[in-house]
């Protein structure tokens, strides 16, 4: 185990593409060490042949291989976009939660659909995510979709979040937003 761990290891500071097909075979691992530092490794290599490998890591049912898979695809950036939305209908919370983050992470405007879609959606445990996400992504386009969860949400904390972060915009609209909240 420790040797196959430390030859991911030298294949991602290599950084080179070349060593995503041994990257996959050692995917399958049974050592949850090896899987996430496939992850990392992948994370240092960012060549967008890795993302299918990275999006299986995503859904591993080791958080810390996970983990590791959601920082990596944050790394690859607007190229990880659409497999992170393709992979939402097909997950459970756990992972939802992780490629929610994600999304929010890369700022990504075409995640902006999927996630107000996933607002209306998602378990209670999800929506605080998604709506950090929303307004992390861009303010003025998520405003609308933050403050229509808001109104029907319960939670007064979650509001009070809301309500600070878009006292903190720049724009007229979003005055009128916080008052409605």
């Amino acid at each position: 185990v420790g040797i196959r761990r430390h030859a991911v290891i030298g294949v991602g500071n290599i950084e080179d593409p070349a060593g995503i097909p041994t990257l996959m075979r050692l995917a399958k691992d049974p050592d949850e060490g090896v899987r996430r530092e496939v992850a990392q490794a992948l994370g240092k290599i960012r060549d967008e042949e890795g993302i299918p490998i990275l999006i299986d890591l995503l859904k591993d049912p080791d958080d810390t291989v996970s983990d590791s898979a959601t920082v990596a695809l944050q790394g690859l950036g607007d190229s990880a976009v659409l497999p992170l939305v393709g992979v939402l209908p097909e997950v459970g919370e756990r992972v939802v939660k992780k490629v929610v983050q994600a999304l929010g992470g890369l700022g990504d405007m075409r995640a902006v659909n999927p996630l107000l879609q996933l607002l209306e959606t998602a378990s209670a445990g999800v929506r605080p995510l998604v709506a950090e996400a929303l307004v992390h992504i861009d303010d003025r386009v998520c405003t609308a979709g933050t403050v229509h969860y808001m109104m029907k949400e319960a939670y007064a904390w979650l509001r009070h979040s809301v309500a600070r972060q878009l006292g903190t915009l720049r724009f007229p609209q979003a005055i009128e937003l916080t008052l409605k909240i």
